[in-house]
């Protein structure tokens, strides 16, 4: 798990200033709208709209009904802050594009949890980029649209209308939009009218992420046991795999790479093959790995990814020598810092007592971002005293700085998921990020 909302960081030009009452009896209307203070003090107008963007998303799915009076001080509040309209609407519409590219990843609910500001918020994107100047992208827009109202009959004649060529894209854009509603088998039924073996694909991987993003791992397995092509079938389970695996569920991660599927299927692919590399490295299983990883490598060359699971199961395999060794390697095509932040948080949640020998070995440089990163995996596991005790590690390291605020941001929220709620409001105010105040409100039962 890395730290992503520091990549779309809200932090304020000034502080923004909370309301003593609510740090001293925060309410989740109070801590919403300390969020909302903190994205309209934030330095520029893309971090401004995200933070109004996500406290909208987070209020409509608590229940409150503020989230459209936030959502009105959207445009307002960018183009006082940039006042050129061209770079306001460029700034928006890149902040709109962040919320939904990662969005998923860092927790912003569903569209059916959300659906009238996500509506309001389609709206918007077709005000700043005008439809009538691509009709191919218009047509799809609007059989998405149809998804999520489920007309499935007017999907069907206007995908029967449409010209052959365009017809998968099409229903594909209409099946997104079922899925975000949770209509997966209407979705699925569409290749009724499109028998397209690569659609069916595509359809199976957007089901995949809606159930893992919205139900569960434990729903998102059953799901994809159920897909009707076995490498489609295969390549969705070593995802649902490598996803408990990161989890801290390794029993159940590696039942699901050691099933008969895995070992019967020739056509994976080579990302498939790489997710179930991982899973058998963070399992502590360093030759399936490798065995694993041959494969790839014979078909295309060493990636990566490839190298950074060398890294991880070296790693969980105790054999820091190694390990050290591949991170010191300058291969270009390693992310360092990556496979860095990936081998600690496998080390971790593998249980085996290593850890603080592993940081021993580490560079005063490198120090702060290991102990991030086993910050972030006992916050996985819900480990909040080790969690809380790794924060002050970081704040005791004289380079520590940006590694303690990232952990800070993925903190707070646990904090008041536990029930800490005091201590979480304090932690958000100090903090000064809007996404994190909103997911700490959110939290707030």
């Amino acid at each position: 798990m890395r730290c992503l909302v520091s990549a779309l960081s809200l932090l304020p030009a000034a502080p923004a200033q909370a309301d003593p009452a609510c740090l001293a009896t925060p309410t989740q209307d109070c801590v919403f709208q300390m969020a909302l203070d903190q994205a309209l003090a934030a330095p520029n107008a893309g971090s401004i709209a995200t933070g109004i963007v996500v406290t909208a998303l987070m209020q409509e799915a608590e229940g409150s009904d503020k989230w459209s009076t936030t959502l009105d001080l959207l445009w307002p509040s960018v183009s006082a802050k940039e006042p050129d309209p061209a770079k306001a609407r460029h700034d928006l519409a890149f902040s709109l594009w962040a919320v939904e590219a990662t969005g998923a990843i860092l927790g912003v609910p569903p569209f059916d949890r959300a659906p009238q500001t996500f509506s309001r918020l389609r709206a918007l994107k077709i005000d700043i980029f005008d439809p009538k100047l691509d009709p191919e992208k218009e047509a799809n827009f609007r059989l998405y649209r149809l998804g999520l109202s489920k007309e499935l009959a007017v999907i069907e004649a206007q995908i029967a209308a449409a010209d052959r060529r365009d017809r998968e894209d099409l229903a594909l854009s209409a099946a997104v939009g079922l899925i975000n509603i949770g209509q997966i088998d209407a979705a699925f039924g569409l290749l009724r009218q499109v028998p397209d073996p690569d659609l069916a694909s595509r359809i199976s991987q957007a089901s995949l992420t809606h159930a893992l993003r919205t139900d569960g791992l434990d729903a998102a397995q059953a799901l994809a046991r159920r897909f009707a092509n076995r490498t489609d079938r295969v390549e969705a389970l070593t995802q649902v795999a490598l996803e408990m695996a990161k989890a801290g569920r390794l029993a159940d991660a590696l039942s699901v790479a050691h099933d008969p599927l895995m070992r019967s299927e020739r056509a994976m692919s080579s990302w498939a093959r790489e997710h179930l590399a991982e899973v058998h490295a963070r399992g502590g299983e360093r030759d399936r790995a490798l065995a694993e990883l041959e494969v790839v490598e014979g078909s295309g060359g060493r990636s990566g990814a490839a190298l950074r699971i060398q890294i991880v199961a070296d790693t969980v395999a105790l054999d820091f020598d190694a390990a050290l060794a591949g991170l010191a390697q300058g291969n270009p095509r390693l992310d360092r810092n990556f496979a860095l932040d990936d081998a600690v948080e496998a080390l971790y949640l593998s249980g085996k007592p290593g850890v603080e020998d592993f940081l021993s070995l580490l560079t005063p440089e490198d120090l702060p971002r290991a102990l991030g990163a086993v910050g972030r995996a006992q916050i996985a596991a819900e480990n909040l005293p080790e969690a809380l005790a790794t924060l002050a590690r970081l704040r005791a390291l004289p380079t520590g700085e940006t590694a303690h605020h990232n952990l800070r941001l993925e903190l707070a929220p646990l904090l008041a998921r536990k029930g800490k709620v005091v201590e979480a409001v304090a932690m958000a105010d100090a903090a000064q990020h809007a996404w994190t105040t909103a997911f700490v409100a959110a939290e707030m039962k």
